[in-house]
């Protein structure tokens, strides 16, 4: 009995981290052009999390060098 309930927890365990982490995660955005700011939300589908926040991290990036445009991300 105690080999089928340890055997049981072990199954149970490795079945779990066989599963995948992956589901769509929101990026948030604020974006300010000449003084106007807005906000938008970016969906990022099918990702886990480290790579969904580098995905929402780099969405600023373009705008990096611009006087006029800034641009700050933020994984939701």
């Amino acid at each position: 009995m105690k080999k089928t309930i340890i055997f049981g927890a072990i199954a149970l365990l490795g079945a779990s981290s066989l599963t995948s982490c992956k589901k769509t995660w929101s990026c948030e955005c604020t974006t300010s052009l000449l003084g106007t700011t807005t906000s938008s939300t970016i969906s990022i589908p099918d990702q886990r999390k480290s790579d969904a926040k580098t995905i929402c991290e780099n969405a600023d990036s373009p705008y990096d060098n611009s006087s006029d445009i800034s641009m700050s991300c933020e994984l939701k």
